[in-house]
């Protein structure tokens, strides 16, 4: 979203799946969920298989069944650690709403504030909103539902694309 604000020009279409942003929307499922992801980020003394475990439950996936985490996962969640926190997002909302490239947010259907906020960032962009359940927050595994959803949506965007061109 950041980057579809700053240079909206250069943008085609804009796909948003499972977007964490708990800073956009103070409805209770996302105040609670923000709430606890800041206490997350904030004990510097948890050990990432335990960031890695409650996060998962935050998020409703379910954690790495045991220690240690897989060295590719653990790369991972070291990072995640040090990022900023998905409380943060503060988008353009002005920009993103009258840019003329077609937006589109997916959800899993699994998580009440990810709903929230996706239907708070289709609200304020005027997107196309779609939920495709059956694989939580791993959206794209679902394959074949979301596969077909995002070519039928980008094929539409370049269609209208070339039409204005």
């Amino acid at each position: 979203m950041y980057l579809a604000a700053a240079a909206p020009g250069l943008i085609r279409s804009l796909t948003l799946v499972e977007p964490p942003a708990f800073g956009i929307s103070d409805s209770p499922e996302v105040v609670a969920t923000r709430d606890q992801l800041k206490q997350l980020w904030a004990d510097h003394s948890i050990d990432r298989f335990d960031f890695w475990s409650r996060f998962c439950e935050l998020i409703g996936e379910p954690p790495w069944p045991r220690r240690p985490l897989p060295p590719q996962l653990d790369d991972g969640v070291r990072a995640l650690m040090h990022s900023r926190g998905p409380w943060e997002a503060r988008p353009d909302w002005t920009t993103l709403r009258s840019a003329q490239f077609p937006k589109l947010v997916i959800s899993g259907g699994h998580h009440a504030g990810f709903e929230e906020i996706a239907d708070t960032i289709a609200r304020r962009t005027v997107a196309e909103r779609c939920t495709l359940p059956g694989r939580r927050h791993m959206v794209p595994q679902v394959g074949n539902p979301f596969n077909g959803l995002a070519e039928d949506f980008w094929q539409r965007a370049d269609s209208a694309l070339s039409n204005k061109g």
